[in-house]
């Protein structure tokens, strides 16, 4: 308390980052991997009398912390599935809810995650009979975010032009139900993501392909008063469409590593699985992305 005033919460101003090899800081607001960084505060009062403390203690941000700190903490997160279970016989285990996931066929567990540096590991699937699955909670305005990593060519046209539709490619996050629904999903079709609503059916599909082995992030985002759907990957912008305003609850469980319908199986691996009541802005997915 400053001169016998109110307290007020104090709020950060920045902070300090250690330039490397040099001994000195300089200010940066971002919290990057591998960075130490020192937090300065400044209390105010109410007749603006400041006092400034800067902290004695030096916290160094470990690699792939700063991707769960930023998940975990955001508003709006519904479940996170971080799939970094020991045994395919365990539930998948929902770190933000009471949404807990079972894996099917036994996926390879304790491989290799998103995160470089991160202990917490990801699932592998075969691509012919191994999912995971748990109970769809997202019906109305959502985001659906992931990584995953996979060199699968696989598409199935149905009587349709090829990959113009989510529920033609191997399902990476699914909801689909059949004939016309209200349901939704995510898929990888001949390297494309392909993301969409349906009745009607409203799909977008990336331009380039992302079957190259490497890891990805992916977001897909919902709003239902307006219908507006977006997707996201890699922390860009990849495209959006305005699809319905119904609730989507035609299918009730969450397929993770194949369609709902019990067919076109993923192979690759998925990481990092979250589900929010709201839609991610651009700046947050792009924030989310930077944070690996």
């Amino acid at each position: 308390m400053l001169g016998g005033a109110d307290y007020v919460e104090p709020t950060i101003v920045g902070n300090l980052v250690q330039e490397d090899g040099l001994g000195g800081w300089v200010r940066n607001p971002g919290y990057d991997a591998g960075f130490c960084y020192q937090y300065q505060y400044v209390v105010a009062d109410n007749v603006g009398n400041t006092n400034t403390a800067t902290s004695t203690n030096v916290v160094k941000v470990t690699a792939g912390t700063s991707y769960f700190n930023a998940v975990s903490g955001e508003s709006g997160l519904l479940s996170y599935w971080r799939l970094g279970e020991g045994s395919a016989a365990s539930p998948m285990a929902d770190a933000k809810g009471n949404n807990n996931g079972t894996y099917v066929n036994t996926p390879a567990v304790g491989v290799a995650g998103a995160m470089a540096g991160d202990s917490n590991t990801a699932v592998q699937f075969n691509g012919t009979d191994q999912y995971g699955t748990a109970t769809r909670q997202i019906s109305s305005d959502f985001s659906i975010e992931f990584w995953f990593k996979s060199t699968q060519n696989y598409s199935v046209d149905w009587g349709q032009p090829a990959c113009t539709y989510w529920w033609q490619g191997a399902g990476l996050i699914d909801a689909d139900a059949s004939g016309s629904a209200n349901d939704f999903g995510i898929s990888l079709c001949s390297g494309k993501i392909i993301a969409g609503v349906g009745n009607p059916d409203v799909n977008i599909v990336t331009s380039g392909t992302y079957n190259s082995g490497a890891w990805h992030h992916v977001v897909f985002t919902r709003v239902q008063s307006t219908g507006a759907i977006a997707l996201y990957v890699d922390g860009a912008v990849a495209g959006t469409a305005t699809g319905s305003v119904n609730l989507l609850t035609s299918q009730p469980t969450l397929n993770f590593g194949r369609s709902a319908a019990g067919v076109q199986y993923y192979a690759g691996s998925l990481d990092e699985i979250a589900t929010y009541t709201t839609a991610l802005s651009p700046t947050i997915v792009t924030a989310h992305y930077n944070a690996r």
